[in-house]
């Protein structure tokens, strides 16, 4: 879900991989000049030893953008989730991007 809010957005995803290590995470910081890093406060007190080096000033918890979600906020989210593919893309002005347009960046350990 995250992925497609992030994508309707208009921002491009960057999965980053927590295990490749706090000097790959920085690494993908720096080349994409990464604005927001979205986690989840249940995931981050699960994981033991994580370091997320630059990328920890950016970091925003799930948890806190819930709370600030109005009423409002909801209600058009609801409404919107009721659309079909080809009126929801045109709301989103999504309708008109190119195939090539990048979807996704992956940072993988692999």
């Amino acid at each position: 879900m995250i992925v497609l809010a992030v994508l309707l957005a208009k921002k491009i995803p960057v999965m980053l991989n927590w295990t490749a290590g706090v000097r790959s995470l920085n690494h993908a910081n720096e080349l994409l000049d990464l604005k927001h890093v979205i986690s989840s406060q249940k995931f981050l007190t699960k994981v033991e030893g994580l370091e997320l080096g630059e990328c920890e000033e950016k970091l925003e918890l799930l948890e806190e953008i819930k709370i600030n979600l109005s009423l409002k906020d909801k209600l058009k989210g609801a409404l919107l989730s009721s659309l079909s593919a080809k009126p929801l893309m045109r709301y989103f002005h999504l309708n008109h991007l190119s195939e090539d347009a990048t979807a996704v960046m992956l940072f993988t350990s692999g």
